[in-house]
């Protein structure tokens, strides 16, 4: 039989066996999965979304006591649905539980699931902030990690002492152990502070120590922050150190991602600033200011006059990524302004960026041409004016700006709510090869808002009650070279899918996304542009026979196609099964995938179970078997311990990678440990 024959038999399988066995996702492992599965067919969702909403999930909102903006920075609400919402709530308070939601009808069953993750129905807390009341809900968390892998990789072989000195960084300098340490404390959504410590895999001691602090609304102070933290303004076309939701998302969120201050509490090591923000209001009015100054990584010019990329991986294992460690100074500073008055909002942002070393990327190669329009220099401003109406049934955003370089960017999103069942987003955007605003990120093919113009236009609908259907389709054009693009392109992206929930134990999803961009392609004729086209096919079914068990299969295709290099195929199938145990102090998930690809450009990307604050989101290719066990358990006092056993054998492969990083065997198995203490 061959692979492809196999497949369409699981398919078959999985088709019938959906109508008898499926749940619904109601717990957070379920949302991490969902995000990914919406967003992640490229690994591009952001670990910090994730944790914000982690957060969140481990602190829900009260809906007798919303607070101003809370449900926003939920991806998967619409603007019409957050105003149902609310109208309902103060036309109801105080709910007695969130399954009085049913009464909403722009709400479909999974996302009333959904929200009881982030929210609940309580009592209206004290209003009187003392330090006694502070101290009295004080919630303190501590995370420990650590990662053993049972291989290992060529960077920790032992080399003769000549071969070290002629290739020093053929080793790691540090061991082959991952450590991370994270402690947090939070109090009545008025202080918050912690810190995080930790050693890659290679590194040599703690590489990467961040800490934060932040307090908020305390009379006309609604932020303020010092340490490390987060900013995010406007649409992100000047200051968003945030990720930003993926084009499924965009269907609901409206792209909604202006945070004001926040912390940074996540490992990564780039995309924040340190030092100190505050944010002020006044009646209608609002004010902000934050001044910043941290190092960077970046790779030194020869002649050390300048920096030719920067670096961002945060990896520190070689001599020479170590000398790459904190050579370039960045200073950052600006602020917003902002007036709001009912459903209207309008604001100014400026944001002013110094490197110590001027930037310098290399672009005078036909090969590196591409770079022409990238940061050049040490001097970087941008600045922008944005506006918002937030209608109960219509609601635009967008934010137009312009950067010292002479380039301009603008971004305008309409969402329409046509009846309680059907939503209509619109995002038009255009995005000059010449701006630069080396602090944004905003919605896109690329998240660096730059060379780039295109049409989104997506829609969604739940007037089936047990059925809810997504789709959209996004038109690029891309005016200045790109990498492998020695001219103008285009690309185009569509994307449909089908929910059905029967009933609360039973769902399954079928999505279908296609994308198509231009590259270089070398003919007889010359180079032309051809398009690189990408396909996935995914199929979800959920099975929970009780309470305590739930089964969860998913298949995937792929298929990748060019003209210099054919197509190339690929499959996954993939079971997991959770158990829940009868205390329900702990859980066992295990998962098992099987995958064959031709190539690693039909490469799939897939979800496992993890540790908290890890998201086990891997890109699977070639031809193999990877199994996977996670036990949790709660032992009292808030004390919880958490192991997961992995490991990946390859039935193609004599070896694992390439390089410093290169396995010399088929297989590979590691080990990670979590232990936590909520006191």
């Amino acid at each position: 039989m061959s692979r492809w024959r196999f497949f369409s038999f699981v398919w078959f399988v999985c088709a019938w066996t959906v109508y008898a066995d499926a749940q619904l996702p109601v717990c957070w492992e379920d949302f991490v999965e969902w995000m990914y599965a919406a967003d992640g067919e490229e690994g591009d969702v952001g670990e910090d979304v994730l944790e914000e909403l982690y957060e969140l999930h481990c602190h829900p909102l009260n809906l007798n006591d919303i607070p101003e903006g809370g449900l926003e920075t939920l991806p998967f609400l619409s603007d019409s649905q957050i105003k149902d919402i609310v109208y309902y709530v103060e036309r109801n308070k105080p709910l007695a539980s969130t399954g009085e939601l049913m009464a909403v009808e722009s709400l479909d069953a999974v996302t009333r699931a959904f929200l009881q993750l982030f929210c609940y129905a309580g009592k209206v807390p004290e209003r009187n902030i003392t330090i006694k009341s502070l101290l009295k809900y004080l919630e303190n968390e501590l995370v420990a990690r650590t990662d053993v892998p049972f291989y290992t990789k060529a960077a920790y072989q032992d080399y003769p002492a000549e071969v070290l000195e002629k290739s020093p960084n053929k080793v790691y300098r540090g061991s082959r152990l991952y450590h991370s340490l994270r402690y947090s404390f939070k109090s009545m959504n008025k202080v918050e502070a912690g810190f995080q410590m930790e050693k890659d895999a290679g590194e040599k001691g703690a590489d990467h120590i961040s800490a934060y602090a932040l307090v908020h609304d305390i009379g006309a102070l609604r932020t303020a922050a010092v340490g490390n933290y987060r900013i995010s303004f406007g649409q992100g076309l000047v200051v968003n150190t945030s990720s930003t939701f993926g084009k499924t998302m965009m269907l609901g969120s409206l792209g909604r991602r202006e945070r004001g201050i926040f912390r940074h509490s996540s490992m990564s090591e780039c995309a924040y600033f340190s030092g100190a923000a505050a944010a002020f209001a006044h009646g209608s009015w609002q004010f902000t200011a934050f001044g910043s100054r941290r190092n960077a990584d970046g790779t030194m010019l020869t002649d050390s006059s300048g920096i030719s990329s920067l670096k961002t991986d945060g990896l520190h294992r070689t001599p020479l990524e170590y000398s790459k460690k904190g050579n370039l100074k960045v200073t950052d500073w600006g602020g917003n302004i902002r007036f709001s008055y009912k459903a209207f909002e309008i604001s100014a942002t400026a944001s002013v960026t110094r490197y110590s070393l001027p930037l310098a990327p290399k672009h005078d190669t036909p090969s590196s041409l591409y770079r022409l329009y990238n940061a050049h220099g040490t001097d970087f401003s941008a600045y922008s004016a944005a506006y918002a109406y937030l209608g109960r049934r219509f609601s635009v955003r967008g934010e137009t700006a312009i950067s010292s370089e002479g380039g301009m960017a603008t971004i305008n999103t309409l969402q329409m709510a046509l009846g309680d069942y059907n939503h209509l987003t619109v995002v038009q955007r255009s995005y000059g090869a010449r701006y630069v605003a080396v602090n944004s990120c905003s919605f896109g093919d690329n998240a660096r808002p730059q060379n780039e113009s295109g049409l989104f236009v997506g829609w969604n609908t739940s007037m089936w009650r047990k059925i809810k259907m997504e789709a959209y389709v996004d038109a690029v054009y891309f005016p200045w070279m790109k990498y492998k693009v020695s001219g103008s392109s285009h690309a185009v992206e569509g994307m449909w899918q089908v929910a059905y929930t029967p009933r609360r134990d039973l769902s399954f999803a079928l999505r279908y996304r296609v994308k198509a961009r231009q590259q270089d392609c070398k003919t007889d004729e010359g180079t032309v542009l051809r398009y690189l086209t990408t396909q996935h096919v995914r199929l979800q079914c959920l099975y929970a026979p009780s309470s305590r068990l739930a089964l969860k299969t998913v298949a995937i295709a792929t298929a990748s196609s060019f003209a210099s290099t054919g197509t190339d195929k690929g499959f996954l199938v993939s079971e997991n099964l959770r158990w829940r145990f009868c205390s329900g102090k702990g859980r066992l998930d295990f998962s098992v995938v099987y995958f064959n690809t031709d190539s690693y450009a039909a490469r799939i990307y897939a979800y496992e179970p993890s540790l908290l604050y890890v998201y086990g989101f891997s890109s699977y290719f070639y031809h193999g078997l990877r199994t996977s066990v996670l036990a949790s358990f709660a032992f009292g006092g808030g004390l919880s311990a958490t192991a997961k056993l992995g490991g990946t054998r390859y039935f193609n492969r004599t070896s694992i990678g390439t390089g410093t990083e290169m396995i010399a065997a088929n297989h590979r198995e590691d080990l990670q440990m979590q232990l936590r203490w909520k006191f």
